[in-house]
């Protein structure tokens, strides 16, 4: 939790340095959730789709996504939470090899 208030803090000063700026922020689930939820996975189904799979483990950056909005709002900043899909971020099939 410290490193998510530190984010929206870092936040909050790109915001006051850069007004009439938008920024977005693409974050990652906390921790080891990714590890926790897809172990859960594997005890229910041992070879789960991918697409539920990415369904599930899609539920973890949701957690950080809406817990960042929410310290940013607590810095009186306007902001709004969105997935990847609202936005229009695309991706493409190579799960688990994400690059810069």
């Amino acid at each position: 939790m410290e490193l998510l208030i530190e984010s929206s803090t870092w936040h909050n000063k790109l915001l006051k340095q850069k007004k009439g700026y938008k920024i977005v922020a693409v974050v990652s689930a906390m921790g080891n959730t990714t590890n926790e939820l897809f172990e859960k996975a594997k005890t229910i189904n041992p070879n789960p789709s991918s697409q539920e799979l990415d369904m599930l483990l899609a539920t973890g950056e949701q957690i950080t996504i809406s817990l960042l909005a929410m310290a940013v709002q607590a810095l009186d900043q306007d902001v709004i939470s969105l997935t990847r899909f609202q936005c229009g971020i695309l991706t493409d099939t190579s799960h688990k090899k994400s690059s810069n």
